[in-house]
């Protein structure tokens, strides 16, 4: 009862997927351009995204009844343009990741008609050595 009430309630979750990239080997000197879409919202509630976890981690006999419970029976909502100037989005990354471009885009074909982001950035490894690091 709890998470159905939360569902309604509860903090815009942001869902990517992959939420991280492994480049594998780049040799030094190296520049490796990359992009990437984000979504600004999931549109899921609480309830479905725990069925999914739920079902992620049953049996495979029990996944699809699983998946028919968690997953609601409303039709899917029609599409509905957004003003892209109110997304803002902001990226902070570290040192050796140069963002390019950073673009709100809503496309009624892709994710349901939800909008989300496309950025578009490059990789600079100057010398030897293992990189890692976290974006936002």
């Amino acid at each position: 009862m709890a998470l159905v009430w939360w569902a309604g309630r509860g903090p815009n979750v942001e869902a990517c997927s992959p939420d991280e990239f492994d480049f594998g080997a780049v040799d030094a000197g190296s520049t490796v351009e990359f992009s990437a879409r984000f979504l600004a919202h999931d549109s899921k509630g609480a309830w479905e995204r725990l069925g999914t976890r739920l079902t992620g981690w049953s049996p495979k006999s029990w996944q699809p009844r699983l998946r028919q419970w968690f997953t609601p029976s409303h039709p899917a909502a029609p599409f509905v343009p957004v003003d892209l100037k109110l997304l803002q989005p902001k990226v902070e990354a570290p040192d050796f990741v140069q963002v390019k471009e950073v673009t709100p885009r809503q496309e009624k074909v892709w994710y349901g008609g939800r909008p989300f982001v496309a950025v578009h950035g490059r990789l600079i490894v100057p010398r030897a050595g293992k990189f890692s690091g976290s974006s936002k």
